[in-house]
């Protein structure tokens, strides 16, 4: 919460300096600039406190991080709990983590349709009928000119 603070009370400060040259009578972009430092110079001199409140809640968030990393925790206690009963449920069989569209029969090495159609248009052999030519200036083209070079 402290850091919650210390935003609204700069954002407060920063309002008002704007409105202050404002009703001074710069009216331009040039008031939000000079605003925004006379509101960074202002919050440092008069701003210490929540700052320093702000700081510490921030360095003991990253302390608190640091321990529970030392003590093998990714995640926070919450999260780690989370996921420990959402892999208990998976491994009892209750909840079904198949992909849509996954056929359950289907063999890992059976390749998919998809694949197969790619695989074949990657290596696609000679043209099966006769009257089929490549196409001018293709590779099969160039291929088939220095065969009849040779």
């Amino acid at each position: 919460m402290p850091i919650v603070i210390y935003s609204l009370l700069r954002l407060g400060l920063f309002g008002l300096c704007v409105w202050l040259l404002w009703w001074i009578g710069l009216g331009s972009w040039l008031s939000v600039l000079l605003a925004a430092f006379l509101a960074w110079a202002l919050s440092y001199v008069l701003l210490s406190g929540p700052r320093d409140r702000a700081a510490l809640q921030i360095a003991e968030r990253v302390q608190a991080r640091a321990v529970a990393r030392a003590a093998g925790h990714r995640f926070s206690p919450n999260a780690e709990e989370d996921a420990a009963l959402e892999d208990a449920i998976v491994d009892a069989g209750v909840l079904d983590v198949t992909a849509p569209g996954d056929e359950v029969g289907r063999s890992e090495r059976e390749p998919e349709p998809e694949e197969s159609a790619v695989g074949e248009l990657e290596h696609a052999g000679e043209a099966e009928d006769l009257d089929q030519q490549p196409a001018a200036g293709s590779r099969d083209d160039r291929d088939a000119q220095q065969d009849r070079r040779r």
